[in-house]
C-alpha cells in the first residue's frame, strides 16, 4: 500500500514523501510561482521504478495545484533523461522549446509544462 506524508509545507508549497509498505519509497517538491506551481523534484528509490510511484507522486501534485487554483504546472528535465520524459509526457506534459545550460553540470535542460482543466480525481 502506497502512503503519503506532507514532510513540510509553506503556503502552496510542498514535500510530499511516499512510502510503501513502511519503506520510503519517493518524493516531490513543488512551489508556487506566479500563475503556475513548479515541480522542482520528483525522485523514487530505484527499488521502486516500474511500480508506479512517480505516476502517483505526480497525480498528488495534479491534485494539490488544482486544490491551490493553479491551472498550469512546470518542471525543467535533464535533455538525456529519456525515462523521465517519457513519464512527464505521458502524464500530460508538453515541451515548451524553452532549453537551458545548467551552469554547473553543464546539461541541458527542457522545460516542460501541463495545463490542468479541472481538479483531478
Amino acid at each position: 500500500m502506497l502512503e503519503f506524508n506532507v514532510a513540510w509545507r509553506l503556503p502552496e508549497a510542498r514535500l510530499v514523501m511516499a512510502s510503501k509498505d513502511g519503506v520510503p519509497a519517493g518524493f516531490t517538491i513543488a512551489s508556487p510561482h506566479d500563475g503556475y506551481l513548479e515541480i522542482y523534484y520528483v525522485a523514487v528509490a530505484p527499488d521502486f521504478w516500474g511500480q508506479g510511484i512517480a505516476r502517483v507522486l505526480l497525480s498528488e501534485v495534479d491534485r494539490h495545484a488544482a486544490s491551490a487554483g493553479h491551472v498550469e504546472l512546470r518542471l525543467w528535465v535533464i535533455a538525456d533523461n529519456s525515462r523521465a520524459i517519457e513519464l512527464y509526457l505521458s502524464c500530460g506534459y508538453q515541451h515548451t522549446g524553452q532549453e537551458l545550460i545548467d551552469e554547473t553540470s553543464g546539461r541541458i535542460e527542457f522545460l516542460l509544462r501541463k495545463k490542468l482543466s479541472r481538479v483531478p480525481d
